[in-house]
């Protein structure tokens, strides 16, 4: 649900801008392979804790809790290095311009969704 929900959130906002091309269309792929990443870092982290004996409410919490540096340090240093390309890049590889939205969907998606989801 929170791969669907990234892919929606991320697909919207690029028709909204109108930047559905073969380039953005790439840059989606690699946020749902982050997306992915950030789901199972969560879920191994909740694991560890359940198999410490914790409590499913608890072994959520500090699952989530453990995992968020993690995830939140991922997508920062994405977004950095697309803040690198934008300046970098030329013009027909500029997609990395739009990269902020992705990545956006990508930590919501991955942190709000999924809680919600478990809550």
């Amino acid at each position: 649900m929170a791969l669907i929900s990234n892919i929606i959130i991320t697909v919207g906002v690029m028709c909204s801008w109108h930047h559905a091309h073969a380039a953005g269309i790439a840059g989606m792929v690699l946020t749902v392979g982050m997306a992915v990443d950030a789901n199972v870092l969560i879920y191994e982290r909740i694991r560890e804790e359940l198999a410490k004996g914790k409590s499913m409410r608890g072994a959520l919490d500090a699952g989530y809790s453990r995992a968020f540096g993690t995830i939140f340090d991922s997508h920062v240093t994405t977004l950095i290095s697309s803040i690198i390309l934008i300046f970098m890049a030329r013009a027909p590889s500029r997609a990395s311009r739009h990269a902020d939205h992705r990545v956006a969907a990508s930590l919501f998606t991955a942190l709000v969704v999924t809680r919600l989801m478990f809550n």
